[in-house]
């Protein structure tokens, strides 16, 4: 008879061991030496399939229920299983490239990376998100600048000078659901998220309303934040960020807007107050015309934050308006944004010390080469210095 190679994981398996014990332990007459052992082995494979089959074998396809073949193994539909699980997480890599060649005022021409005349500052930037079932999901994003130049990040002794903030950008983890958003961590400011959607520059470095103003009299962006964002309701949504004490100098700190974002029309308003001092707001709004785009704000700045605090507990109190439009040509768009102050003043005990208000402002071009590279020319109007850039920018 024709030897087998392959093992009985079926009853047949007992049959010849059971001849094998009846020939005094010696292997089966139908099969080579040593498959006796391999019997062995599928025989428990077989009862752990069985076992499995018995698990997972009701399985529900289009309302009926079929019973799995024992042709299918049950370790591949584990295996499925598994797969569809991890398929719900993913892990992405993005970021900025921006470098161009510039003269500051008062500097000699020379290249350009996260300097004010450049559109932005390059970061690399890694963002996670898992779908954990009924419509929630986690995730997290850590971004860190970089400097084209020489490679420097933002460390102590970096460009940016934050202090050594590897991920100075972002670093923050978030919860999503049909409630809304909740993050923590570093993250941009409420404030700062509702000047971007009217400004006719958007978050550009050279923005004048956001150079002379920041965001709502702020940074950007904030450590040891906690926020909460609704949903977006006919357009409406709002954010809320809260900083405890023991996290912002023994004064917490509190921020909010309220946006609406509909078809051609983007308007905010932002807010935020540091306990035990006045409170900072700005507000405006942007129409976008297809061609063409308007944009106008105003800003009120009570409590500016500085890298370094005036001695004394001194107060600088800036208030202005702005106003932009922009205009596209196929490939080509051209902007331009004004800001004109009405206020600046220093406050120290009972003294006031007033300033000259600037009128502030930026040309900008544009040329896109593709939908995420493109390169840029322009001109800032800061104080009373002239500031040019030319760069080209890479998302990816």
């Amino acid at each position: 008879m024709k030897k087998r190679n392959t093992c009985r994981a079926g009853p047949g398996a007992a049959r010849e061991k059971r001849l094998a014990r009846a020939n005094g332990g010696a292997a089966s007459r139908f099969y080579g030496p040593g498959l006796l052992a391999r019997e062995q082995d599928c025989d428990l494979m077989h009862t752990v399939f069985r076992a499995l089959q018995r698990v997972y074998s009701p399985l529900n396809l289009i309302g009926k229920e079929i019973q799995m073949k024992k042709s299918l193994p049950a370790l591949a539909v584990l295996t499925l299983l598994c797969s569809a699980a991890y398929a719900q997480s993913s892990v992405t890599l993005y970021g900025v490239a921006d470098v161009g060649i510039g003269k500051m005022s008062g500097q000699k021409t020379g290249m350009i990376s996260g300097d004010v005349v450049n559109n932005a500052t390059s970061y690399i930037g890694f963002r996670g998100i898992e779908d954990l079932g009924g419509g929630l999901k986690a995730g997290f994003r850590l971004e860190q600048y970089v400097n084209m130049e020489n490679g420097a990040t933002a460390s102590a002794n970096g460009f940016l000078r934050q202090g050594n903030e590897t991920y100075g950008r972002a670093a923050h983890l978030w919860l999503e659901g049909g409630f809304g958003q909740f993050k923590m961590g570093r993250s941009e400011t409420p404030s700062y998220n509702a000047i971007t959607k009217w400004s006719i520059v958007g978050d550009a470095s050279y923005s004048p309303s956001l150079q002379r103003y920041g965001a709502a009299g702020r940074w950007a962006r904030s450590n040891s934040q906690f926020s909460y964002k609704t949903p977006v309701l006919g357009g409406f949504s709002a954010e809320v960020a809260f900083i405890a004490k023991g996290d912002h100098g023994d004064k917490a700190k509190y921020d909010l807007n309220l946006t609406y974002e509909n078809g051609p029309l983007a308007a905010g308003i932002a807010y935020n107050k540091i306990q035990d001092a006045k409170a900072n707001y700005a507000l405006g709004a942007k129409y976008d015309f297809g061609m063409f785009a308007l944009s106008a704000g105003y800003y009120d700045t009570r409590n500016a934050q500085l890298a370094t605090p005036l001695p004394g507990g001194g107060n600088i109190k800036l208030a202005g308006f702005s106003i932009g439009g922009s205009v596209k040509f196929d490939n080509i768009s051209l902007a331009i944004e004004l800001q004109r102050q009405r206020k600046s003043e220093v406050h120290y005990q009972n003294m006031i010390q007033k300033y000259k208000k600037y009128t502030e402002g930026v040309v900008e071009a544009k040329y896109a080469l593709s939908k995420r590279t493109f390169v840029y020319a322009d001109y800032l109007r800061l104080g009373n210095k002239n500031n040019y850039g030319l760069g080209i920018q890479h998302r990816f």
